[in-house]
């Protein structure tokens, strides 16, 4: 193996080619491998400049509260301000690389961990957050927003932006978003703060940056929008830097939406919500169409609550009033049974004529006394009667204490029979018969001319029984009639 190996060398082919290659001049030595410390002490850098980034939004106020323009314009800084805040939420910038720590027990207890003494998770860290070269692009765009050129002083960057030093330092914050999300990230930074304080870790100090020293006025909308629209194009490179624009637009729906949902509805907060809302919706209609559908359904929730919490106060209230008679009318039952007390047996026992008042002075039973309950009232004995049903609706005569003849009884007639008519029924000229052909008309005519009576109304004449031509039936002589007599001897022909 030896000799073969020799011969080949002798006679000048290439040996085997060795199995590692050469170093290479021109390749990068690799980076330095860093100690938990010190990735702790890059991870706490970078959270701190993205916080005072983020606080920077809320020290900008309207110079006046009456200017439509100056809120728009920052609710179009306040929709920036969410939009990081969602970012950070989604590359978990304020949270350590799992390698370092997972949990941390909290220092003071917070809205989202109320027990300081039970651990509170991290987020999961973005690992291109740890990457060098877009861990300095995300610092390059925090410091473009809210930083300052060497070169330019505070004032005249403010002044760059329309901005101005309030004259009254009584100015309060002025979110334009809500700050559901702004205060759990102060609370994941604070617990972020606990881990670095707990390891020793300190980070340096920057310059301060030119919106974190103090308050500011908005005084020129037109060059407001400048800062508006670097802020926006920033925030834009670092979402797309990272790749989470889907995260980001969902988030921003989703917290627009909770705008509109409020557990006590009493409270001013529904009215600024209302009002921040209306705001959002105007400011988006340009550059975020797609949020506008997301105001409309929260401003849709915040008039079908308020509308449910009206009738639902007008309910409480009539409740309230139905349970408020109830137990004024059993107080007044009550009342009314104590005064209603029947007497005692003992009662029996006084005397009738005179007896005791309440000052301890005997005075005689006076007609003033009121009656027992027990006795009936002979003054009521008409009224309490109950009617008889075939009694006539016309009142009774009064009652008088002495008759006007004598003594005398009525005659009354009995409430059985029916009404007699006051007036005589009117006579009907129609029903007459005109044609009716009769033997003797001596009786009428007798009466039209006025021999036997008085002519009244309808040419009717008054007769008189007596004097009467037509004493009963069978004598009138009219057709078909038989004589009296007649009849007589026909009855006596027909039995014999």
């Amino acid at each position: 193996m030896a000799s073969a190996t020799a011969s080949a060398t002798a006679n000048g082919a290439p040996a085997t080619p060795p199995t590692t290659p050469p170093p290479s001049t021109d390749s990068k030595p690799p980076p330095p491998t860093l100690t938990k410390a010190q990735i702790l002490t890059n991870v706490l850098s970078l959270a701190s400049q993205f916080s005072v980034c983020v606080e920077a939004f809320n020290l900008v106020h309207p110079a006046k509260d009456s200017d439509r323009e100056q809120k728009v314009a920052l609710a179009k800084l306040g929709i920036q301000q969410g939009r990081l805040l969602i970012f950070g939420d989604a590359v978990g910038i304020s949270s350590p690389p799992a390698t370092i720590a997972k949990h941390m027990i909290p220092s003071h207890p917070g809205a989202t961990n109320p027990d300081p003494h039970l651990p509170v998770n991290f987020g999961v860290r973005d690992p291109q957050l740890d990457d060098p070269a877009k861990n300095e692009q995300v610092r390059k765009a925090l410091d473009e927003i809210a930083g300052r050129p060497s070169h330019l002083s505070r004032d005249e960057l403010m002044a760059k932006y329309g901005l101005k030093s309030p004259k009254r330092f009584t100015m309060l914050e002025y979110p334009a978003l809500d700050t559901n999300r702004l205060e759990a990230f102060r609370e994941k930074y604070a617990l972020l703060q606990d881990l670095a304080r707990q390891s020793g870790t300190r980070v340096a100090t920057k310059r301060g940056m030119s919106m974190t020293m103090q308050h500011w006025t908005v005084h020129n909308v037109d060059k407001f929008d400048a800062f508006v629209d670097t802020a926006r194009t920033e925030i834009d490179n670092l979402i797309t830097l990272m790749g989470v624009k889907e995260q980001v637009d969902r988030g921003m729906k989703t917290d627009i939406r909770a705008m509109g949902w409020h557990p006590d509805l009493s409270g001013p907060l529904v009215r600024q919500d209302w009002e921040k809302l209306r705001l959002i919706r105007e400011a988006c209609i340009v550059d975020y169409p797609e949020y506008v559908d997301a105001t409309y359904t929260a401003l849709k929730y915040i008039s079908e609550e308020l509308k449910g919490s009206s009738l639902s106060h007008m309910r409480a209230q009539l409740d309230e009033q139905a349970q408020r008679r109830k137990s004024d009318d059993s107080n007044n039952a009550s009342t009314r049974k104590e005064k209603d007390k029947r007497p005692s047996w003992l009662s029996h026992f006084k005397l009738k004529s005179w007896t005791k008042s309440k000052d301890g002075t005997t005075s005689p039973l006076s007609a003033d006394r009121p009656r027992s309950k027990s006795i009936a009232d002979p003054a009521a004995d008409d009224e309490s009667t109950p009617r008889s049903m075939s009694d006539s609706l016309s009142p009774r005569p009064a009652p008088t204490s002495e008759p006007e003849d004598g003594g005398d009884l009525a005659p009354v007639r009995s409430k059985s029979l029916s009404a007699l008519p006051d007036e005589p029924a009117p006579f009907n000229l129609d029903s007459r018969l005109h044609h009716v052909s009769t033997a003797s008309s001596s009786g009428d005519t007798q009466a039209e001319s006025g021999g036997m009576g008085e002519v009244v109304e309808n040419d009717l004449a008054q007769a008189t029984t007596v004097n009467s031509l037509v004493d009963r039936h069978d004598m009138y002589k009219g057709v078909g009639r038989i004589e009296t007599r007649d009849i007589r001897e026909k009855t006596r022909e027909a039995n014999s």
